[in-house]
């Protein structure tokens, strides 16, 4: 085999094994595989509580302000479905949840910060392999309380 012939032949193979490397998806999240498909309800006085923002805190990285914080805004059936970033899901693991409702009147929440601090909300969620949905979070008069 020729000198450029040999050259070309390794250049080929180079490029053959390394040009499916660039073809993953570029936009896809780290991690967005161990991500879990969850939502739930959240309901205030028995009645479905739509523009309620839910988030999580991860319990295992309390302090950790880079920890991913999967999050969802309820609609008109009081249902959300969470997201950690741009894509649709959580991370498994424990979590301390916390509630705002924008009344729509400057930085009001129609919950009057009860449920804002995850640490003081008393709102948990539990994220694993049998997750699919959070328990409904049910906003009457007093604390909150997961319904079953």
């Amino acid at each position: 085999m020729s000198k450029s012939l040999r050259s070309r032949f390794t250049r080929l193979t180079i490029l053959a094994l390394l040009g499916p490397a660039g073809c993953g998806q570029a936009d896809a999240p780290v991690g967005s595989a161990s991500l879990r498909s969850v939502s739930g309800r959240v309901t205030s006085g028995g009645r479905p509580a739509a523009g309620v923002e839910v988030r999580l805190h991860p319990l295992n990285r309390a302090n950790d302000p880079s920890a991913p914080k999967p999050v969802g805004v309820t609609d008109k059936e009081g249902r959300y479905t969470l997201r950690t970033g741009d894509a649709e899901g959580t991370p498994d693991g424990p979590y301390q949840v916390s509630l705002t409702w924008p009344s729509g009147r400057g930085n009001s929440d129609r919950f009057g910060g009860a449920f804002e601090d995850p640490q003081g909300s008393g709102l948990t969620a539990e994220i694993d392999a049998g997750t699919s949905e959070i328990p409904d979070f049910e906003i009457g008069t007093g604390p909150a309380r997961k319904s079953r």
